[in-house]
């Protein structure tokens, strides 16, 4: 499958597996993504990670 940059993605829910990994994926990829967490804790943890796997910009 191939996916290109300058697309936009929100994702729902965001904390089980699934859904962190496809977000990290996806930035790797240069998507920008929107991420509706459970929690706030949730969002700062996918956040942490995804800074150490691909250089992204984050903004909360």
């Amino acid at each position: 499958m191939s996916v290109s940059g300058n697309q936009n993605i929100v994702i729902v829910g965001v904390g089980s597996l699934m859904s962190k990994s496809l977000a990290i994926w996806l930035a790797s990829l240069g998507w920008n993504i929107a991420l509706v967490p459970r929690s706030e804790k949730s969002l700062f943890a996918i956040a942490d990670e995804a800074r150490r796997i691909v250089e992204v910009t984050i903004r909360t």
